[in-house]
């Protein structure tokens, strides 16, 4: 078997030489053996129920859509999200970016089923030669229609709403030589009512070298940038303290620690997991930093332990590929960290690694995430997706995907073979909303050069009681963070955040599972500006608008 090591790792592949070239040997030969790309944490009949948790079932439904990657000059990624392009806010319509020259998709769950939309849309109309990288879904001039923000090979694009039917225009950016941009954060940092930008770049695809973290010249400057008014931005990166050059593949807005102002997560493809306190007046600090050196890549959020604030998920290259052929120019002083991080808020920028007892170490080689309770039980679950398309192995061994449901104590269980939920393709990331309106949650994966994927929860089988909360898509909302109080006692809370997952947007409708709860005493609302909302004599089993 012959290796590529300008086809495995990029043109620069050559540059590792015999060091990579062994390892991709040695990955063969195990591989082989069949021990390679294997789970280490297979499903085992019982041991989710022996756990203590309730496993959801899901049927498989048709989603018409097959993403085409071109390999000579684009990075394999398509933009993926959950929209309400009708103003129904109840997120019925999911956006699949195309490939390179191949147009974008639009398709509504109605009838049962998914119907592509994206001629009557517009998007079939729009001219595109680019690949579709990632999308934001906002209403971003504020007409009361939800647009899109897409970032290209070719630059930021906004895809204007009007009544249904998108229309393109370019965002001028004022990018370094060979760099593109990746993905957008947003938030409104001063309280306009316009979009702030935060866009992670990554160096052109023809100039990208794998696994070089000290190099200058490689990395790419992220920008900050202000929105002036409709949309006419200025750039703040440099005043902000925001001083970020690497490549990027994510970075989100979180209030990280509850005094409604929007921090900064960055998730840097060879550096480490990167936080910024926003202090107020456009300013920011750099707090310390909770990982190692690593390929940090999908981002999820969730109050995984009940107290209120947000903690992060973040995936990692994990142990699909062998540690000593991606270290690269790591110096002995730079410690390499490969593995999944799930990083507990103890407050005060104080995160702390629960990887090992949550029960996701030895995991496999992920990209984008989200938290989303798929059993209703009350307790945050975490679906993953996996596989690289440039790693030899993994054209002939994929990993299935990871759905983990959280068990009481914290440890999550391996469920996805039980729940019908596999996915051996080229994983990008998981998107969650309830498309078939039964109250629990279902899950499309976004796979890289192959088809989208849907998985409809069985209505027969939700195991517990539920509560939504839909949001409108707008700007005002970034941030807002919802706590909903049980007559048990149970206190759930959760934050709406645009970019999600891995060049994602989620669902603008939160759902919290209640499990065995009957009764809910109360529901608040808080946002950034302070304003406050609380609902009383909610029904369980029920949807409640936000706005």
């Amino acid at each position: 078997m012959q290796y590529s090591l300008q086809k495995i790792f990029g043109p620069a592949g050559r540059a590792y030489g015999f060091r990579v070239a062994l390892a991709a040997v040695v990955a063969s030969l195990l591989s082989a053996c069949a021990f390679v790309a294997q789970p280490d944490h297979v499903d085992e009949p019982g041991s989710a129920s022996e756990a203590g948790v309730a496993i959801p079932e899901f049927e498989a439904a048709a989603l018409d859509f097959q993403h085409r990657f071109d390999d000579t000059n684009s990075f394999p990624f398509l933009g993926a999200a959950v929209i309400d392009v009708d103003g129904s806010q109840n997120g019925s319509e999911i956006f699949l970016g195309g490939g390179a020259g191949q147009p974008d998709a639009l398709f509504r769950f109605e009838n049962g089923v998914f119907r592509d939309i994206s001629s009557e849309a517009g998007l079939s109309q729009i001219a595109k030669t680019g690949a579709t990288y990632s999308v934001l879904s906002l209403d971003l001039d504020r007409d009361g229609d939800v647009d899109l923000l897409v970032t290209r090979d070719d630059g930021l694009f906004l895809l204007t709403n009007t009544k249904g039917v998108f229309t393109s225009q370019e965002i001028p950016l004022e990018l370094e030589a060979h760099t593109i941009p990746l993905q957008v954060a947003a938030t409104d940092l001063n309280g306009d009512g316009w979009a702030d930008l935060y866009v992670s770049t990554f160096v052109a695809p023809s100039h990208f070298r794998t696994a070089t973290y000290n190099d200058p010249t490689h990395g790419r400057k992220n920008l900050l940038l202000l929105n002036r008014g409709r949309n006419k931005f200025r750039d703040i990166t440099d005043a902000s303290g925001i001083a970020v050059r690497q490549n990027t593949f994510l970075s989100a807005f979180v209030d990280l620690n509850g005094d409604r102002r929007a921090d900064l997560v960055v998730a840097e493809n060879t550096g480490r997991v990167r936080i910024f306190k926003n202090m107020g007046g456009l300013k920011f600090a750099e707090q310390p930093a909770p990982t190692g050196y690593g390929f940090w890549m999908g981002l999820g959020v969730a109050d995984i332990d009940g107290d209120g604030d947000m903690d992060l998920f973040l995936s990692n290259a994990g142990n699909s590929v062998p540690a000593f052929a991606i270290k690269g120019d790591l110096r002995e002083d730079q410690p390499q960290d490969l593995r999944w991080g799930l990083l507990r808020n103890d407050g005060d920028f104080n995160f702390v690694s629960i990887t090992d007892t949550a029960g996701l170490a030895g995991m496999e080689f992920a990209w984008g995430a989200t938290f989303e309770d798929f059993n209703l039980d009350g307790l945050p679950d975490l679906s993953v997706a996996e596989n690289y398309i440039k790693w030899y192995v993994h054209k002939y061994s994929k990993a299935p995907g990871r759905f983990l449901l959280q068990a009481p104590g914290g440890r999550f269980v391996p469920s996805g073979e039980l729940a019908g939920v596999e996915n051996y393709y080229y994983g990008q990331s998981p998107l969650t909303g309830d498309f078939n309106n039964d109250g629990a949650p279902d899950l499309i994966y976004v796979n890289m050069d192959g088809p989208a994927r849907a998985f409809l929860s069985k209505p027969a089988d939700r195991p517990g009681n539920y509560l939504k909360v839909a949001f409108a898509d707008t700007v005002a909302n970034l941030g807002a963070k919802v706590t909903v109080k049980t007559a048990d006692g149970e206190s759930q809370t959760r934050e709406f955040i645009a970019g999600l997952g891995f060049l994602t947007d989620q669902s603008p409708e939160l759902i919290f599972g209640l499990g065995d709860a009957t009764r809910i005493v109360s529901v608040d609302i808080v946002w950034p500006s302070g304003k406050r909302k609380t609902l009383r004599n909610v029904k369980i089993n029920s949807r409640v608008s936000a706005d």
